[in-house]
């Protein structure tokens, strides 16, 4: 998940010198693929009551096309409208993930502790797995793009530059970028192969006949939580 703002930051704002407005539409079309994610996690677990695991899997699958989109895709001369269809599937996985998540830690807390398991998952999600991903890409980005000049800067010599002049500004303006979008598209398949692990990890890990935890009704919600109110006043009194 880290891919969102360490990937697409660097080559909407260093390949495709997109604005922070462009950059903020151009993330709008996830929200689709977000309401549709709802929708199907909401067929899926409350009316269907299928198993949880197999929906993870289709979240991460979702992920998965949407990196296989942007590894082909990346490039400087890429169109506006043709990253729409990956950041819809985007939208898509991760409001899958983050229900079935959210799902799947209920069927092993009880209610009363429920938001204190939410918390800490968030924690270990934001603070700890969302740091390692970014530090992972970031020093993949640093590896890829020294290798890239390491090999590419022997062409660049006072020889050469001598018996052919160019304005070598705009060479290595345009080095630099294709070097990023060259970089960026490596990391890409670097994520697909983590998301095809995970994929084959939750498939290995479903069995057949599992189904969900039903979950309980707001009101069953309320009267939980009013008895429990109702039993720390007769606690403090």
């Amino acid at each position: 998940m880290s891919v969102e703002h360490v990937l697409e930051s660097i080559y909407y704002e260093e390949v495709m010198h997109y604005s922070d407005l462009t950059y903020e539409t151009l993330n709008q079309w996830s929200l689709i693929g977000a309401w549709a994610g709802c929708l199907f996690s909401l067929g899926w677990l409350k009316v269907m009551t299928w198993s949880h695991y197999s929906l993870i899997v289709i979240g991460m699958s979702s992920l998965c096309i949407y990196c296989i989109s942007f590894y082909f895709l990346v490039h400087p001369d890429i169109g506006y409208y043709q990253l729409v269809p990956p950041l819809i599937f985007r939208g898509f996985g991760y409001a899958i993930l983050c229900i079935t998540f959210m799902w799947a830690l209920h069927e092993v807390m009880s209610f009363e502790h429920f938001f204190q398991a939410l918390c800490i998952l968030n924690f270990f999600h934001m603070f700890g797995g969302g740091n390692i991903g970014a530090a992972l890409l970031a020093r993949g980005i640093g590896h890829y793009m020294g290798d890239g000049f390491a090999r590419y800067n022997g062409y660049i010599n006072l020889v050469s530059f001598s018996a052919s002049p160019f304005d070598l500004a705009q060479y290595m303006e345009g080095m630099v970028e294709g070097l990023l979008a060259q970089t960026v598209k490596i990391l890409y398949g670097w994520v697909i192969y983590g998301c095809l692990a995970f994929i084959a990890l939750f498939l290995l890990w479903d069995r057949p006949g599992r189904r969900v935890k039903k979950m309980p009704s707001w009101t069953t919600v309320g009267t939980w939580t009013l008895n429990s109110a109702r039993r720390i006043v007769r606690l403090k009194r």
